[in-house]
């Protein structure tokens, strides 16, 4: 007669940083049979319901990892509706000028088509994309985890929709520090897409992410802050949000200081760039 156990462990590790620590909760479940013991392992990363201190939150976040060839960079990406893109030859996150230029300039043929960093031939096919990431995922590559589950999420990149394994890499992937894990995360528990809805997970890996430098996750901070009549709170984070040129903060700061939220002071940092965006 085969007997089973199922444990459930929980093992707390630091993740060399002030503003948490990850909990890791693995399922074990021993089945003893004629055979050697057998162990089936279910890996989940669960953020803790941390305090995140606001010096802490509303700090400045760090520069951005972008690369830039250009002598004068382009305005931020939502303004062309276009995002920095990953290379998953050389793990190199370029930014939205660069590769404007570059996709212009392979398009009428003067520069081959090859990364604009590493010099490597762009992948020709979904599969070879995945293939190089797969490979960096090697690297412990926190961004081609992110890829890699966002496309395992969506189903798309020639991948087969799998939530399960979708989960498995934006966890890992934020939890090398992939802000674009986390703010992915935050959605899918805000929508319930895949997980059970959950609003204390969606505002920590918000918070996570806006940390690490996230402008739309801070915004979305913000919001939340807004709706529940935390003005104060919410121009904090449109502020910090606005300095990165993110459109959609500078607008709602200018509209902060017509309403009285925002003193004069405030605006003397943002105003050159608010007075054109309102006059558009």
């Amino acid at each position: 007669m085969n007997k089973g156990l199922q444990l459930n462990v929980y093992l707390s590790k630091s993740k060399g940083r002030n503003i948490s620590s990850w909990i890791y909760l693995f399922q074990v479940s021993l089945k003893r049979t004629t055979t050697p013991l057998v162990y089936h392992i279910i890996y989940q990363v669960i953020p803790p319901s941390l305090d995140i201190s606001d010096d802490e939150l509303f700090k400045d976040p760090p520069p951005k990892e972008e690369i830039c060839f250009q002598p004068m960079p382009f305005a931020p990406a939502q303004t062309y509706g276009a995002s920095p893109m990953y290379q998953p030859c050389c793990g190199k996150i370029l930014c939205t000028g660069c590769m404007i230029t570059s996709v212009g300039e392979m398009s009428e043929g003067t520069i081959k088509p090859w990364c604009p960093y590493c010099r490597i031939p762009m992948y020709r096919s979904r599969k070879e994309y995945s293939e190089r990431l797969e490979n960096r995922t090697d690297l412990n590559d926190a961004e081609a985890f992110y890829e890699l589950g966002k496309w395992y999420k969506d189903g798309s990149m020639g991948l087969p929709q799998d939530m399960n394994k979708a989960f498995q890499l934006l966890n890992r992937a934020a939890e090398l520090g992939s802000i674009n894990a986390h703010n992915s995360l935050a959605h899918a528990y805000l929508s319930g897409r895949g997980v059970e809805k959950d609003m204390n997970k969606t505002e920590h890996h918000w918070k996570l992410a806006a940390i690490g430098g996230h402008e739309g996750a801070r915004l979305n901070l913000g919001s939340m802050d807004y709706n529940d009549d935390n003005i104060d709170r919410a121009m904090k984070h449109y502020m910090i949000s606005a300095k990165s040129g993110y459109d959609k903060a500078l607008k709602l700061v200018g509209e902060g200081y017509k309403d009285g939220y925002v003193t004069k002071m405030n605006m003397q940092e943002h105003y050159v760039r608010i007075k054109s965006l309102l006059m558009r």
